[in-house]
Parts: C-alpha cells; sequence; structure tokens
C-alpha cells in the first residue's frame, strides 16, 4: 500500500536509539520539540515525565517545555515527553518522548544503545507541519545525538504508528498488527550492533556505514531515494520519495526486500 504525502490520514512514527546523554545536553531533545509541535496550539500540549525512583509519576502537565528541560537536566527523569492532551482524537495526536536519565543511573535499554527516542505524528498536525519538515527534524536530532539504529515509518493511524516505533501493543490494533508489531522486535535486544529494520527510513550508525563501503557506495548500491550522511559516519535511508511512502510496511513494490538484500551484512541473520 503506497500513498502521496498529501493524504490526510497517514501517520507518521519514529524511533531511534543512541548513547548520548540528554541530561548532559538537552539542546537536541528540545530542538526537536521546538521543530515538531510549532503548528501545534499551546493549549492543546501537555508534557509528562517519569522519575527514576520508587515514586508513582505525576500526571501530564500543561506545557512548558522550559520547566520540563530542567527536570532532563536534573538527570533524575527517566523519561521526558511532549504530547497533545489526553483523549485527544487519534488523528489530532502527537508525542515525543526520549529517554533522558543521567549517565550515572541504569538506562533500562532492551537495546545496545542506552536511550531511546519515539516519535508519533497523527494526520492532522502531520499535514499542518509537512512531511518533509518532520522527517528533516527527526534526521538533525539522529545527527545530534549519534543514533546507532532507528527507523522511521508511515501507518493508517497515530495508534499504530506510535506502536510500531516503540515496539508495543495496543487494544485498538488489530490482532495481525499487533503481531506483526511482535515479529519487528526479534532482534530488539542487538539493536545498535545491528540495524533496526529496514523500514521506509532506515538509521545505520558509523560501523554500518563502514561495512558497507561508505556513504558514496550506499547512495549508488542501495537504490534509495534519498541517503543522507551523518557527522558520526552514520547515515540515513530514505527507501521511497514522500510522495510515494510505503504505508503499513506493506511493500507491493518489493522495495523493502531489495533493500534487505543490500543490507544483508549489517542486519541480524537469524541462524
Amino acid at each position: 500500500m503506497t500513498a502521496t504525502s498529501a493524504t490526510p490520514h497517514v501517520a507518521l512514527g519514529a524511533a531511534l536509539h543512541f548513547d548520548h546523554v540528554l541530561a548532559d545536553d538537552p539542546r537536541p531533545f528540545e530542538g526537536l520539540v521546538h521543530a515538531l509541535v510549532a503548528d501545534v496550539p499551546v493549549d492543546q500540549l501537555r508534557t509528562f515525565h517519569v522519575p527514576d525512583s520508587k515514586h508513582k509519576a505525576p500526571p501530564p502537565e500543561r506545557f512548558d517545555l522550559h520547566k520540563l528541560i530542567e527536570r532532563v537536566r536534573s538527570g533524575a527523569t527517566w523519561l521526558a515527553s511532549v504530547s497533545t492532551a489526553p483523549g485527544t482524537p487519534d488523528a489530532d495526536q502527537l508525542e515525543i518522548a526520549a529517554g533522558t536519565v543521567g549517565a550515572d543511573r541504569p538506562a533500562r535499554s532492551l537495546t545496545r544503545c542506552r536511550y531511546a527516542l519515539k516519535v508519533a505524528i497523527g494526520p492532522a498536525p502531520l499535514a499542518k507541519l509537512g512531511a518533509a519538515r518532520a522527517v528533516d527534524a527527526i534526521i538533525a536530532f539522529a545527527d545530534a545525538v549519534a543514533a546507532r539504529a532507528g527507523v522511521v515509518q508511515w501507518a493508517p493511524s497515530t495508534t499504530y504508528a506510535s506502536c510500531l516505533a516503540s515496539g508495543g501493543a495496543s487494544t485498538q490494533l488489530t490482532r495481525e498488527q499487533n503481531s506483526h508489531i511482535g515479529d519487528l522486535l526479534y532482534w530488539q535486544p542487538r539493536w545498535g550492533d545491528a540495524i533496526r529494520g529496514p523500514q521506509w527510513g532506515t538509521f545505520l550508525g558509523a560501523s554500518h556505514v563502514e561495512a558497507l563501503g561508505g556513504i558514496d557506495a550506499i547512495a549508488r548500491g542501495s537504490q534509495c531515494a534519498r541517503a543522507v550522511p551523518l557527522r558520526s559516519g552514520g547515515a540515513f535511508l530514505q527507501a521511497t520519495s514522500l510522495d510515494a511512502p510505503i504505508v503499513e510496511d506493506t511493500d507491493d513494490g518489493g522495495v523493502l526486500a531489495r533493500l534487505a538484500s543490500y543490507l544483508a551484512p549489517v542486519m541480524g541473520q537469524r541462524a
């Protein structure tokens, strides 16, 4: 299934895995939030944080990014997020959540990387923001934190996009959708060592780029619509144009299958 970037019923989900300590330098997170919520009315936004303690997480608060960033700087916040208010219709939802605990505390990661970022943008805010701006903002964050793995995906609902990014399940999804998400988690313990994906958008770490012969070789050999180098030595591969995104991982044209074949040296291999 494909759809144009102007289609009003497509959501974006993204996840990045990295080692950058946002408690020491929260500018990448702050910049990403500014970029993605620019067209969302402030009264529709909330902030939320999970303390790295046995205390219960407080309820969401009215949007105050400065206050949230100060909590991140404390090093005692395990997760920080900005999202639309609870009860917002699926198509209007937006969420940006990142692991932000200090380097002196356990990160509780299920991957080879210490931290993860999740982004989910519903069709309505995505239409206002523009798909290109959203994807470029995610790439900019990946560049700033030297991401070692990650994906950008398209889905018919914000809930599905969010779960595809986070690896979570939802009662709002079909059995087949939840099962598909479970299948995608097979190599989760190795993400950062092995790549995550491939998907419509796939992030490579520096070691992956080196193993594939460098960014120029990847740009030629991957047959992707775009290969963006990162300052870390990593890269972002965009499988198709924004006018023809791959939605819900449905690979009618075999694009992802060909990309998987090309990326086989840096993917997890089943015994």
